[in-house]
């Protein structure tokens, strides 16, 4: 991370992203974090992208998204520290509530399945995706329910930590 160090950086994976990080990284650049672009794409599209708005990019080649996470994490000094996907489907304009719950909290999990979560606009084939996925994390990852303020959304794509050192206490945010 070039310059100064802020508070919060938000980590972004990608894969083949180009054409929504225009769209995302300036949403994203509005608001006093520092933005991290790990890249797996097979082209420099996405790279060159992120690059051209000023933003950090680690180019990796084909890794996954989990490893990409852990790469961008391990290479961070920011206190706060935000995932989310690069598609889209993390509204950006959740960052300044999801710096005020990291201000209360150490974790904090957005979830579409908290109380005031959406669920709209989400293709029958994702909404399967998700099911099946909350189902087969259902044992390893303890929850109340849906509809309550918990972690019900097990696999839930973009969660936030402060850092060193979550101690196990989170806040739900809903998107």
């Amino acid at each position: 991370m070039v310059g100064r160090i802020k508070d919060s950086v938000v980590i972004l994976p990608t894969y083949n992203e180009a054409e929504s990080l225009q769209k995302l990284l300036p949403a994203l650049q509005q608001y006093d974090v520092d933005i991290l672009v790990v890249d797996d794409s097979p082209g420099p599209e996405t790279a060159e992208v992120a690059a051209s708005l000023g933003v950090t990019v680690i180019e990796r080649g084909l890794k996954g998204r989990m490893s990409a996470l852990l790469d961008g994490i391990a290479v961070t000094s920011n206190r706060n520290i935000i995932t989310m996907d690069a598609d889209g489907q993390h509204p950006p304009e959740l960052v300044p509530d999801i710096i005020e719950a990291l201000n209360r909290s150490d974790v904090v999990v957005a979830s579409r399945y908290v109380t005031g979560g959406v669920r709209e606009g989400l293709t029958l084939r994702r909404k399967l995706v998700v099911f099946v996925a909350r189902l087969l994390a259902w044992p390893l990852v303890p929850g109340r329910g849906e509809g309550r303020d918990c972690p019900a959304d097990r696999p839930a794509g973009t969660s936030y930590w402060r850092w060193p050192g979550a101690r196990g206490w989170w806040a739900p945010i809903p998107p």
